[in-house]
């Protein structure tokens, strides 16, 4: 009986200690220029202009960018990301401005340019 007894202890502690993985997790590592930014394109002939630039990545590895303010939606175009440095084209109104900045921890700076002009462009990450 006393053998019986060792023999379903044991198969527990077996049991038990090989549902655990000795293979630690592995990180995520999550890129910080996807998600939403609340971004202001300063100066403009309308003023300043508040936004939500929402960028992603499809499957494939390339990004995607939509600008949306009171004015509308805008397609970000020639999406480029290097080492957090964006260059991009978006169009508004039959114009086609550059739209270029780069990402630092929680924070976005760079230009609009167009009709001329550049257009001072800053902006933060939005909570999650």
């Amino acid at each position: 009986m006393k053998a019986k007894w060792n023999l379903v202890l044991i198969t527990l502690i077996f049991i038990a200690t090989s549902c655990g993985s000795t293979k630690k997790a592995a990180k995520v590592k999550v890129d910080p220029v996807l998600g939403d930014w609340v971004i202001v394109i300063a100066d403009t002939p309308q003023g300043d202009m508040e936004s939500t630039l929402t960028m992603s990545k499809n499957t494939d590895g390339v990004y995607t960018g939509v600008i949306a303010s009171d004015i509308g939606s805008m397609n970000l175009e020639n999406v480029k990301v290097v080492a957090s440095a964006l260059t991009s084209t978006f169009e508004y109104q039959g114009m086609e401005f550059e739209f270029n900045g780069n990402f630092t921890e929680n924070e976005f700076k760079g230009e609009t340019v167009g009709m001329g002009s550049s257009f001072p462009t800053t902006g933060t990450k939005a909570a999650e």
